[in-house]
């Protein structure tokens, strides 16, 4: 959007988010792409953390997907919560509806589908819920910064697969 922000398809979304949103968001995408992971690394030792990915080129539900695929015994990761930086889900509506009769219809970044491709979105990573909101405690208040709790492991074959 930065770019657009500068050219002839800012008006595509102008309609749902200011230039001073946009500046405000960028500042958010900066910060989180500018963490270190060091500190969710240690919490993840400490929560007994099993399983672990970066979340960038594929999006969270195409790591979601890897992750799972790559466990000993089958299972299927639910995402209940997508976060998403303030402003970018209506940007990412907007842009689809301008485009919808253009010569890529329908395409956008798929943000809100799970599926935008991040610069680097984070970590996503598997451990017993018993300890995930003691985990996203200690990371939060390490970092300064917001972490979630974005979904569960189920066995292959339950509610949700």
């Amino acid at each position: 959007l930065l770019q657009w922000a500068r050219g002839d398809k800012w008006s595509r979304v102008e309609s749902v988010i200011t230039r001073e949103q946009l500046a405000g968001a960028m500042c958010t995408a900066t910060e989180s792409m500018a963490r270190l992971n060091r500190h969710a690394a240690k919490a993840m030792t400490e929560h007994g953390a099993h399983a672990a990915t970066d979340v960038t080129g594929f999006g969270l539900l195409g790591h979601a997907t890897n992750l799972a695929k790559s466990q000993k015994a089958p299972v299927h990761l639910r995402i209940h919560t997508l976060p998403i930086i303030r402003h970018m889900a209506e940007a990412d509506a907007a842009y689809k509806r301008a485009t919808a009769s253009g010569s890529s219809p329908g395409r956008n970044f798929r943000l809100v589908e799970g599926h935008s491709a991040e610069t680097s979105g984070g970590l996503l990573v598997c451990m017993p819920k018993d300890r995930a909101d003691a985990f996203v405690k200690a990371v939060s208040e390490a970092d300064g910064q917001p972490a979630w709790i974005v979904g569960d492991v189920l066995e292959a074959g339950t509610a949700g697969d």
